[in-house]
C-alpha cells in the first residue's frame, strides 16, 4: 500500500501528500522552485512561438516583394 504521507522539505516532518502547508513548521508545500520552473517554461514556449510566427511573417513579406519584382520585370 502506498503511503499518503511525504516528508516536509523544510523540517522533515511527515505531512499528507495533499497538504498545502506543513502542520509542524508552517512551510508551504508548494515549491517556489516548481512554480518558477513553470513560469520560465511558459515564457520560453511563448518566446519560441513568437519567434516562429515572426519569422514566418517576414518570410512571406520577402516572397511577396520577390513576386512583385518578377511581375514588374526587375
Amino acid at each position: 500500500m502506498k503511503s499518503k504521507l511525504k516528508a516536509c522539505t523544510a523540517c522533515g516532518g511527515q505531512i499528507a501528500k495533499s497538504a498545502t502547508t506543513c502542520p509542524h513548521c508552517g512551510k508551504s508545500s508548494t515549491s517556489v522552485a516548481r512554480i518558477g520552473l513553470v513560469i520560465i517554461l511558459t515564457l520560453l514556449v511563448v518566446w519560441v512561438a513568437s519567434r516562429y510566427f515572426t519569422s514566418y511573417q517576414s518570410d512571406n513579406a520577402e516572397l511577396d516583394r520577390m513576386e512583385q519584382q518578377i511581375r514588374n520585370g526587375h
